[in-house]
C-alpha cells in the first residue's frame, strides 16, 4: 500500500488538459480519474494515445436508462474516444473507460475471476479523486490487486527467480486471456522493464523469501494448488476472447471513430495495417467478423 501511494504524482500538462475536457463532457458525474498505460511510462512521446478510467456513482448518470447502461453493467467498462488542443497546439487523443465505483473496486481488487483489471491496475497508475476517503479507497484496492496477482501467479513460478520475473509471467498469463495484437511474452518483459525496480519492490514485500543474491526465493506450492492454478488460467484463456468480442460489439455503439482507433492500435502493436470502406465505416458492426478475419489473415492477432 505505501508503494502505491508513494508513486503519486501529478498527471502532467498534457494528462491535465485532457482531463479537463473530459470533466466538460461529464462534469460532476465523474468520482475519480485513473491515468494509466503507455502514455504514462512514455510522458514525452508525442502522438500518445492518453488511457484513463472514469468512475462513477451510477452508469444511468453518464449513459441515462436504456441499452448503454445495461451493456455496462453486463461487462463494464464502457469505452468513449476524445480529441482536445494540447498545451503546445498539439491535438491530444484518448480512449478513455467509464465503470462504477463499486464494480471497480470489486474487480481490481481481486474479486472477479477475469484477470483484466487486477493485472491492469497492478501496474502504476495515477489517481485524482473527489475526495480523500475514496482517493485511500482506491489506493487500497491497488494495493489489494497486487497482492492478488502475485499469488495467482506464484504456483506458476518457483524456486530461485529475478523478483521481477513473477511479474512477466503474470502479466504473459493475463495478456493471453484477450485477444490482442502484440506478442505477450514480449509486451510484459517491454512492461516491466520500464520499472523493473518498482515491481522487483512488490514482489519483495509480499513474499518476503530468502535473498540469494540478486534473486529471491520463490515459495513452492503443493502439487494440488498448482493445478488448481493452472486450471484458472486455462479457464480464462477459454472464457476470455469471448467476453472481448462482446466489449468490441458493445463499444460499437458508444466510441466515436472506433474503427480508426482499433485500426491504429493494431497497425502501432503488429504493423499490420489494411485499407477499408466508407461502406464498412458506417456499417462497422455489420464489417466486424470480416475485419478480424482479415486482421488475423495478416497475423494481426497473437
Amino acid at each position: 500500500r505505501q508503494i502505491v501511494e508513494d508513486e503519486q504524482r501529478p498527471f502532467g500538462a498534457r494528462a491535465e488538459a485532457m482531463l479537463q475536457e473530459l470533466k466538460n463532457r461529464h462534469g460532476d458525474s465523474i468520482r475519480a480519474a485513473l491515468f494509466y498505460g503507455s502514455s504514462l511510462r512514455e510522458t514525452d512521446v508525442a502522438g500518445n494515445m492518453l488511457d484513463f478510467y472514469l468512475l462513477v456513482d451510477k452508469y444511468s448518470d453518464v449513459h441515462g436508462v436504456g441499452l448503454k447502461q445495461l451493456g455496462s453493467v453486463l461487462a463494464p467498462p464502457s469505452v468513449h474516444y476524445a480529441e482536445v488542443s494540447g498545451p503546445n497546439g498539439e491535438i491530444l487523443k484518448s480512449k478513455y473507460s467509464i465503470m462504477s465505483v463499486s464494480a471497480f473496486m470489486r474487480r481490481a481488487s481481486g474479486k472477479s475471476f477475469e484477470s483484466m483489471f487486477w493485472a491492469r491496475f497492478s501496474q502504476p497508475t495515477l489517481v485524482k479523486c473527489a475526495s480523500e476517503d475514496l482517493q485511500r479507497d482506491i489506493l487500497d484496492t491497488f494495493a489489494k490487486g497486487i497482492y492478488h496477482f502475485l499469488n495467482e501467479v506464484a504456483p506458476l513460478i518457483q524456486g530461485l527467480h529475478h523478483p521481477h520475473e513473477i511479474w512477466e509471467r503474470g502479466l504473459a498469463e493475463s495478456y493471453r486471456t484477450e485477444l490482442r495484437a502484440e506478442n505477450a511474452d514480449g509486451r510484459s518483459k517491454e512492461i516491466v522493464a520500464y520499472e523493473k525496480a518498482r515491481y522487483a519492490a512488490l514482489s519483495r514485500c509480499v513474499f518476503e523469501a530468502e535473498e540469494h543474491g540478486d534473486k529471491i526465493a520463490f515459495p513452492r506450492a503443493g502439487f494440488v494448488r498448482r493445478v488448481a492454478c493452472k486450471s484458472r488460467w486455462f479457464w480464462r484463456r477459454l472464457s476470455g476472447p469471448p467476453m472481448t468480442v462482446f466489449r468490441v460489439i458493445k463499444g460499437y455503439f458508444t466510441f466515436d471513430d472506433g474503427l480508426d482507433y482499433v485500426l491504429n492500435k493494431v497497425k502501432s502493436h503488429s504493423g499490420v495495417e489494411i485499407e477499408v470502406s466508407e461502406w464498412a465505416r458506417k456499417h462497422v458492426l455489420l464489417y466486424s467478423p470480416v475485419l478480424a478475419w482479415r486482421l488475423f489473415r495478416k497475423g494481426a492477432f497473437r
